[in-house]
């Protein structure tokens, strides 16, 4: 019964740093309700560290209360217990390996998270303005890049973050440019905006892709 009651606070004990735990690392990276942003990458990563952790101290604990059963068929009904809940644990730890191993890699996520080719008309001497935010909502994928290419006309194309100048490429007919938004790996959740700015007395046109990728 002690060793019972041993289980109990020290589970509870896990619960409750693993909620803080949470807290903590949704704060640090920017969660917040309006706009809804929940990265779960985080919070996934903190509940496997703590499920080992808390597998080992199981582990642990039972090996002790099979030790001290005054009986052997106590002994028997826990040890066939104990095989169940590994057998089940194997099993996840199977399935989360077969998910890692089959991750998807950078170019696939970029062609299968990547938004269809856009394309943007610019009066004489006119701009306009493309917004979009990155990561998304649940924090899993990320704006990699912006490629832009114009096919007629001229335009001076700005890339902001939080309103905060990142790039510029001056554009004419047939040129490409492939803007930087974040490689590798997202910061903070951000608001970023496209500027485009037609620069002579002649309609401008011109297409552009978000690429994206993945959390790794």
């Amino acid at each position: 019964m002690r060793i019972r009651r041993i289980r109990k606070a020290v589970f509870a004990g896990i619960i409750a740093l693993t909620l803080v735990l949470i807290f903590a690392r949704l704060d640090a990276e920017g969660a917040g309700i309006k706009p809804l942003f929940l990265p779960v990458n985080g919070i996934i990563e903190i509940c496997l560290i703590m499920g080992f952790v808390s597998a080992i101290i199981g582990l642990f604990l039972r090996h002790l209360e099979i030790k001290h059963a005054p009986r052997d068929g106590q002994r028997y009904l826990m040890a066939k217990s104990s095989m169940a809940r590994a057998i089940r644990t194997a099993g996840f730890a199977i399935g989360l390996a077969i998910v890692l191993l089959l991750a998807v890699t950078p170019s696939l996520a970029t062609t299968l998270l990547s938004d269809a080719p856009q394309v943007v008309h610019i009066s004489a001497r006119d701009r306009e303005i493309v917004t979009f935010t990155s990561p998304d909502p649940l924090g899993l994928s990320f704006v990699t890049h912006v490629k832009v290419n114009l096919t007629a006309g001229h335009a001076l194309v700005t890339l902001l973050r939080n309103n905060v100048n990142v790039s510029t490429a001056n554009l004419s007919a047939a040129q490409g440019y492939l803007f930087d938004v974040e490689p590798r790996m997202w910061a903070t959740s951000a608001t970023w905006s496209l500027i485009f700015q037609n620069q002579v007395s002649n309609d401008t046109y011109l297409t552009f892709v978000l690429e994206k990728g993945v959390v790794p």
